[in-house]
């Protein structure tokens, strides 16, 4: 009997392990950046390497904030256009939805110090 009841203690025991919170999904960890990041210094940055590639959110298909809708395949095709990886119509929670609101406020800003400087 004692011997049944040492396995069923260590069964349980071995059970037994503490819970760790969960980790954020990778679409925050690929967001946090922005939460730090200017806009300003980073486009003066790209003009001065020449770099007009515009920043591109995605949803349910991208988008270029600052861009008007009809006008994003053109954009694309003149200046380029890199998507904001961790931007997405499917949001991961709420702090993935304030991350990507953060990521499109930047863009905007970005790609409007772009085209204020753009050839």
């Amino acid at each position: 009997m004692t011997r049944t009841t040492l396995l069923l203690c260590a069964a349980l025991l071995a059970g037994c392990t503490p819970v760790r919170a969960p980790e954020p999904p990778d679409e925050v960890a690929q967001l946090r950046w922005v939460e730090t990041a200017d806009p300003i210094i980073d486009a003066k940055r790209a003009v001065e390497r020449k770099d007009f590639t515009l920043l591109g959110v995605n949803g349910y298909t991208w988008t270029i904030p600052g861009v008007a809708e009809n006008d994003k395949f053109a954009y694309r095709d003149k200046y380029g256009m890199k998507a904001i990886e961790g931007t997405s119509d499917m949001i991961m929670g709420a702090e993935h939805g304030r991350l990507i609101e953060l990521a499109t406020k930047y863009a905007k800003t970005y790609n409007g110090y772009l085209l204020s400087h753009a050839q």
